[in-house]
């Protein structure tokens, strides 16, 4: 391996074995933004060219890894198999997965993917993203539970929850909120934690009756983690990445991803058109909805959205009345 990069010599001997490339093989490591848990490369055989034909080892290929030690539990295992259930649903492109290990002997663990080639979005992109999540969030058979059929997930280094529930909004309430609340009560206001455990009381009258009552909408299948870090425009079309999967209300994706912006009024426009979205999200739900990711961010960095958290249960109550 010639050429110097910042990839761990352990982690990228396997990584080579795993992509069946020639153990002298001259690699360049192209360090990648985006991500704040783990360093990420694009791997890239120099020996080869970018195309490749049908049956050879890829030429490119992403990888990223544990550079510092992980909370007990957490493997790239979960994100691998989330991203294999997503593609085998449809939808928004999903890389294939190359391979990963949670680390050996003292070993970083690892993740490697298919390598998706960035490229500036046009106008059709966007609609091409709406049009596929929609794909993506299509209801499944109505016996099918909340959660996944692992029980423990996790949304960046957090342990998240995802044993089914009785109902969806019961699993909101006792899967996702609670959890944090109670993590992030030593960072919250009195007043704070007092509105945050009302909306969590109220939470399984409020969405049960959209999702589970005659004529609801059903569960789909989430990506869970849709902040625009997440998504990418590649030269193959819109893709998704770094997922924390399981099976939820569809506004759960929708409502992350107009949390924190990045995303062009024309997705959700063009989503709309193949699955319009029920009176009272954009009034209640979707604060609702926003409340889990806000809580997970106060837990991973602080006090810094402490103020929004609590406004944001705030506006819940008061949509209210």
């Amino acid at each position: 391996m010639a050429s110097p990069n910042p990839v761990p010599e352990a982690v990228l001997r396997e990584v080579v074995e795993t992509l069946g490339w020639p153990p002298d093989a001259r690699i360049e490591a192209e360090r990648l933004g985006g991500g704040c848990i783990h360093p990420a490369v694009a791997l890239h055989h120099t020996d080869r060219p970018h195309t490749d034909r049908p049956g050879d080892p890829p030429a490119r290929a992403f990888l990223k890894w544990d550079d510092s030690p992980q909370p007990e539990g957490a493997s790239f295992g979960h994100e691998a198999r989330g991203l294999e259930v997503l593609a085998e649903r449809g939808g928004p492109i999903i890389p294939e997965v190359l391979g990963s290990s949670d680390g050996t002997h003292g070993s970083p663990g690892w993740l490697l993917l298919e390598f998706l080639a960035p490229r500036p979005p046009s106008c059709k992109d966007h609609v091409d993203l709406g049009h596929a999540l929609a794909r993506l969030h299509r209801p499944l058979e109505p016996e099918v539970l909340s959660g996944l059929d692992t029980a423990e997930g996790w949304i960046a280094t957090l342990p998240q929850d995802n044993r089914p529930r009785s109902s969806w909004g019961t699993f909101w309430q006792e899967a996702r909120l609670a959890p944090q609340i109670r993590r992030a009560a030593p960072l919250l206001s009195a007043g704070g934690i007092e509105a945050l455990d009302t909306v969590a009381e109220r939470t399984p009258d409020l969405l049960d009756p959209v999702v589970e009552s005659a004529g609801g909408e059903g569960l789909s299948l989430l990506h869970g983690d849709l902040w625009s870090g997440n998504m990418l425009y590649s030269t193959r079309g819109p893709a998704l990445v770094d997922p924390a999967v399981y099976r939820g209300h569809r506004e759960v994706d929708l409502a992350m991803m107009e949390l924190f912006g990045g995303f062009s009024a024309e997705v959700i426009a063009a989503y709309e058109d193949h699955a319009p979205l029920r009176p009272g999200y954009r009034e209640l739900r979707r604060p609702l909805y926003q409340l889990y990711p806000l809580l997970v961010h106060v837990n991973l960095f602080g006090t810094g959205y402490v103020a929004r958290t609590e406004s944001t249960a705030r506006r819940v109550l008061a949509a209210l009345g």
